[in-house]
């Protein structure tokens, strides 16, 4: 395995912004008071891949035989490890909503590869979402609607400019030439974002063209606290909320929409990390404090 340097984060600022609990429960031992997944609640779990490695990384035994054979195929340590750090917190956390121990929970795969709970766990009607990238890991959990989450940095913003066609239906493309020049990098890489959790969400990820999925209006200045999106690839109405993270990172949570309330919970692990909406939040959409 070649050794590689991790990637350097920006250092977490201390305190919280607009809804955001610190809960500190790593390292050392498995979660403490993690609440419960409430009606018409997505919890969001935020984790520094890096900062919480090395004593994350001694509880690899929870890890199945497969996991560890794919942690193995990676070529350079840093990703091995970030690989192997993620699935313990997937595990970890899984693991307090489930009331059992992270090692006996099991997984299967969707026709598109999207986990899940097996089969014998599914009575639990718990969902869930993974990503990360470089150096930051989100989760989603919500019970009994599908979720999807997906994270970049924004230092991706040139490469996804580059590839407008590749992702924005012609209209989205036009809508997007209107924006200030200053706005027009990021705007792009949210809008890569929001698709791609938007997929996950559904479930058949990438399985099919994003320059086919439209979902023009939520390309404009953003004035709410969600946003909505309907397309008749994605044949359902879903809610979506957009995070700003430390470190530079951008995120989206998706999740089913059946008109019910519904309110996002973000959670930090292992730090005070300062999260906060990317957007003007509403009295009825804000997240739990």
């Amino acid at each position: 395995m070649v050794s590689r340097a991790m990637p350097q984060s920006a250092p977490l600022p201390p305190g919280s912004i607009a809804g955001v609990r610190s809960i500190i429960g790593f390292p050392g031992s498995p979660l403490h008071g993690c609440p419960r997944l409430c009606e018409g609640k997505v919890d969001v779990w935020i984790a520094p891949l890096r900062a919480l490695g090395n004593s994350l990384y001694s509880m690899r035994t929870l890890l199945s035989p497969e996991e560890s054979k794919r942690a193995s195929r990676y070529r350079f340590d840093v990703d091995h490890r970030q690989f192997v750090v993620g699935r313990v917190i997937l595990r970890s956390l899984l693991a307090m909503y489930l009331n059992m121990d992270a090692s006996q929970i099991s997984f299967c795969y969707g026709s598109f590869g999207k986990p899940r709970l097996a089969p014998d766990l599914q009575a639990a009607n718990l969902e869930f979402n993974l990503s990360h990238s470089e150096d930051m890991l989100i989760l989603a959990v919500a019970g009994g609607r599908s979720v999807g989450v997906d994270l970049e940095h924004v230092r991706r913003a040139p490469d996804v400019m580059c590839a407008l066609d590749s992702f924005l239906t012609a209209a989205e493309i036009r809508a997007m030439r209107l924006n200030p020049t200053a706005e027009k990098s990021r705007q792009c890489l949210r809008a890569w974002i929001r698709k791609e959790a938007l997929v996950k969400a559904d479930g058949r990820g990438l399985h099919f063209s994003l320059d086919q999925l439209e979902t023009i209006h939520l390309l404009p200045a953003l004035s709410s606290a969600c946003s909505y999106a309907h397309s008749a690839l994605v044949p359902q109405s879903w809610r979506l909320w957009d995070l700003a993270l430390p470190g530079g990172y951008l995120g989206t949570v998706v999740a089913a929409d059946d008109g019910s309330d519904l309110h996002i919970r973000v959670q930090a692990i292992g730090h005070s990390v300062g999260i906060g909406l990317d957007f003007t939040t509403g009295p009825n959409d804000s997240p739990d404090r």
